[in-house]
């Protein structure tokens, strides 16, 4: 194993998707190279970070009083056909009473 192709793995070597021969490989030729060991390292580190900091909070939630206000206002406006809904004056107001729901659920 070479340098690019050690290099190439390591990504798979961080989730431990490699298969065993190839793992073995790559553990003994880390061995020889400290910086790719370091960087194998580095790798490891970010991605338990990342893990971490996605799984510590839940997703945010809407306040109920104002979904419930964004549901009577998206109830409260006159439904268009065809091209007219999409060119609207209220499709502003409509695409972020929207957007929020989308966000919030």
């Amino acid at each position: 194993m070479n340098r690019e192709q050690a290099e190439s793995l390591l990504a798979q070597m961080v989730f431990d998707d490699l298969e065993e021969p190839v793992r073995s490989q790559l553990i003994e030729y880390l061995k020889d190279d400290p910086e790719l060991n370091e960087q194998l390292g580095d790798m490891r580190l970010t991605a338990k970070l990342l893990r971490d900091a996605v799984g510590v909070e839940d997703a945010p939630k809407l306040d109920p009083l104002v979904r419930a206000t964004l549901h009577k206002r998206i109830e409260n406006e006159p439904r268009r056909k065809g091209v007219l809904a999409v060119l609207s004056k209220p499709i502003g107001n409509r695409l972020a009473a929207y957007s929020a729901l989308l966000a919030a659920c």
